[in-house]
Formats: C-alpha cells, sequence, structure tokens
C-alpha cells in the first residue's frame, strides 16, 4: 500500500494521470523557458513592441525578475543616464491658475475669531 503511494504501478489510472501530469508541466516549462528566453532578447534590443505584445501575451511577463528588466524600457527610462528624464518642478513654466489657487488655499485656511 505505501509503495502505491510513492510509485504507482505502471498500468494504473493514477499513474496515467501523473504522467499527464507530467506531460504537462513539462510543456509549461518548455514554453515558459521559451517565453523567458524571446523577452529577454527583445530586452537586449530594446525592442518596445515586442515587449509590449509579450506582456499581454499569455502568462505576461513570468517572474517578477523579468518584469523589474521590461518595465523601465517599455516606460523610455535610461538607467545609464545620470541626468532626470523630467525637468525639475522649480524650472517649469507658471501655470496661467497658480496665482488664484494660492489665494483660494489661502482664503479657505483662514480662522476667524468667534
Amino acid at each position: 500500500m505505501d509503495s502505491d503511494r510513492i510509485s504507482p504501478s505502471p498500468g494504473s489510472r493514477r499513474a496515467s494521470r501523473l504522467n499527464s501530469n507530467t506531460s504537462e508541466d513539462q510543456t509549461i516549462l518548455a514554453y515558459s523557458g521559451k517565453k523567458r528566453d524571446e523577452i529577454l532578447r527583445a530586452c537586449e534590443a530594446k525592442d518596445v513592441h515586442a515587449l509590449a505584445s509579450l506582456c499581454i501575451s499569455e502568462g505576461g511577463l513570468l517572474h517578477d525578475d523579468l518584469r523589474q528588466a521590461v518595465w523601465p524600457i517599455l516606460l523610455g527610462y535610461d538607467p545609464s543616464s545620470d541626468q532626470p528624464t523630467s525637468p525639475e518642478w522649480t524650472s517649469l513654466p507658471v501655470h496661467s491658475d497658480e496665482e488664484q489657487v494660492k489665494l483660494d488655499v489661502n482664503r479657505a485656511f483662514v480662522h476667524y475669531p468667534t
């Protein structure tokens, strides 16, 4: 009885079910390995279109390590540049409503004595 739990006899129903799961698992692993290679090649080539297609295909980006490699490329971030990709907020032009917002904020927080 205990030997059945460890290794079912080759002709048993359980053995065929285990073999089919193993075959299915191997297929999934092969697909994952192939997809991982495709993702890594697209990362090396910085192919945004291929990466976007791989993201929305079955299984997505598979693992966090791949997501961490892919997302900076999709967002256009270049980690080799030390310069920030967007200008400092202090160097942006003044918005046309900025002064009115300041007046409204100051007016909203006035405390009148009671």
